[in-house]
Order: C-alpha cells, then structure tokens, then sequence
C-alpha cells in the first residue's frame, strides 16, 4: 500500500522533536485483524544511543480503520534495520531515551495506543494485542507485556519466556485494551504488531477516567497526577482530553465541566 509523505511537527514542547506520521503502510487486514511489519518504512542502524534520525522517527500510523500510536520516553519510537534478527524483514522497532535516542532499556519500552480513525484524540480499545521480539539469540530471556484500559488502569502483565532463537508470540486478548506496553531486556526490539480492529468503548465520556460513569473525586486524583506531569508519557494518555500529547489548562477546562456535570450521560 502506498506510505504518505512523512509529517514532520513538534510533539514536545521540552524537545524540538519531529516524527514520523504515516498512512496505510505496509499492512493488512486479516478478517478482524490488522498485522503491520514496519517494512516499508526508513529504518535508521542498529546503534543504541545515537540520536534517531527524523526519517525513522515513528509516532502514528492512520488506517482507515483506527489510529495507532506509538511512544517510549520520547513521543516516538525508532524504526531500526535489523537484518536478519527480524520475524519479517528488514525492520523491527527500538525504545527511544528522553532525548530521542535509541534505547532497549527497561526505562524506554515501547508503547502503542489506539484511537478513532476519524479523531485522533478520541481513544479506542481492541481485545487482542501482540508483537514478536527479535531473533537474536539470547538464551534465558524474558520480556513483558504490559495492556492498560482508558484510564490507565493495568488490565494485563504478562512475562514472556523468549527462548533463542526468539521470536515468539507475546500477546494479551482481553476486553478493553487502549495502550500495549512492551518491555525489553535492553537489547530486545519487537516486529509484527497484531490486534483486533479497535472500536469505541462502551460508555465513554470525557474526564471519566475510572471509566464508572461519573467524574468525580478519584477521576481527578488521576487527573491532576497527569497534569503535574504535563507531558505524555509519564502523564497517563487518558487525561489528554484534548489529544495534543500534554495534560495542560485545555484539558482541565473540560476536566472541570464534566465534573461540574458528575453524572455522564
């Protein structure tokens, strides 16, 4: 399928950062699910701490069927040439530091999110997540998976066995999942995402970030431990009601109504 022209904007006002923002790259929709290798892409070397180049610097994939986002501890990830250590070649994506390098530390997983084709700032869940770590040999690995609902709330952790020579499925099905966390050993990179086309989930409304039909006092004790972060991540993604990848005085403004509101509709 044919790749947009990569947008280059500002993601975080700390760092002069651009990112790599595509459309309908090579993937494909299987039934109810959606595989993507990341091969068509511009994968940057495999040298973990020097600065990922702008070309290879991930943070969205638009699909006619959902928005998926991708971030680490800066607001993209890397995509990285690693032939022949890929479940599909050339491919497969790294965590990025605070200052935009390349990094498989535990301190940089790599996180992806789903959200409403149509709006990106409106979030939406699938019921099945996976990906594939790389092929290098490293006998006794274990990596994790991680999936979080809107709120933030953990839904799943699961610690995956990777025996040499890698590659193996890690996947978490269960209902609800808007944010999928893969933690690495420190030299571990991951390829193939899979998940079940996302859909609205029941009963949203803005600011009910305990997802119990209200906001009320324990939304906003998620709401200001966001806004104190500012930044996304470490704020949690669900306070970002305005989507623009900061919890900041927009958000608290609708924040505010909804809870001056209490009940949702």
């Amino acid at each position: 399928m044919p790749m947009a022209t990569p947008a280059a904007r500002a993601i975080r006002k700390s760092h002069s950062f651009s990112a790599l923002v595509c459309v309908s790259l090579s993937a494909a929709a299987l039934g109810q699910s959606r595989l993507v290798d990341f091969d068509t892409l511009t994968g940057m070397n495999n040298a973990p701490g020097s600065s990922v180049p702008a070309a290879s610097r991930l943070a969205q994939l638009t699909f006619s069927d959902a928005i998926v986002k991708f971030s680490s501890d800066a607001p993209f990830v890397a995509v990285v040439r690693l032939t022949p250590f890929t479940t599909s070649i050339p491919n497969g994506l790294g965590g990025t530091s605070a200052a935009g390098a390349l990094s498989y530390e535990e301190f940089a997983p790599i996180d992806i999110a789903f959200f409403d084709p149509a709006d990106a700032s409106t979030p939406w869940v699938s019921n099945r997540v996976s990906v594939r770590p790389d092929t290098f040999p490293l006998p006794g690995e274990v990596v994790k998976v991680q999936a979080f609902g809107i709120a933030g709330e953990l839904l799943a952790s699961v610690d995956v066995p990777n025996p040499s020579p890698g590659g193996v499925l890690c996947e978490i099905a269960v209902p609800g999942i808007h944010r999928f966390r893969f933690i690495g050993t420190g030299t571990t990179a991951i390829d193939d995402l899979s998940f079940e086309l996302p859909t609205p989930p029941a009963d949203l409304c803005a600011g009910d970030l305990t997802a119990d039909g209200f906001v009320d006092d324990s939304d906003f004790v998620i709401f200001a431990a966001a806004y104190d972060a500012f930044s996304i991540p470490p704020a949690n993604p669900a306070a970002d009601l305005t989507g623009d990848g900061f919890v900041d005085d927009s958000d608290f403004v609708i924040f505010a109504a909804a809870y001056e509101d209490f009940l949702c509709d």
